[in-house]
């Protein structure tokens, strides 16, 4: 499923016109962004929990040539399901 299509599903059950809907999903997925930029986890109930950890600098090596570089910190978003939602995608249809 790709954004597109849960825009057009939200468009029938909602009976609201694309373009709105369009907006409102492009303005939750920038406030789940600035979330993330301006504190650890967004948690949202019933759904789950986003976090951003931060992993360290550290030591590389080029494959190559076997140089070693310096890998500058980097930002990685995790995931974690509520047991809602685990709920809900593991139930047998």
């Amino acid at each position: 499923m790709q954004k597109e299509d849960i825009i057009h599903m939200l468009t029938v059950r909602l009976c609201i016109e694309e373009l709105q809907v369009a907006g409102i999903v492009d303005e939750l997925l920038d406030e789940i962004c600035r979330g993330l930029q301006q504190e650890a986890e967004v948690d949202l109930p019933e759904f789950g929990v986003f976090r951003k950890i931060i992993k360290p600098e550290r030591i590389g090596r080029n494959p190559v040539t076997g140089v070693e570089i310096v890998i500058s910190p980097t930002a990685e978003i995790t995931f974690d399901a509520s047991a809602e939602l685990l709920r809900i995608i593991n139930q047998q249809s």
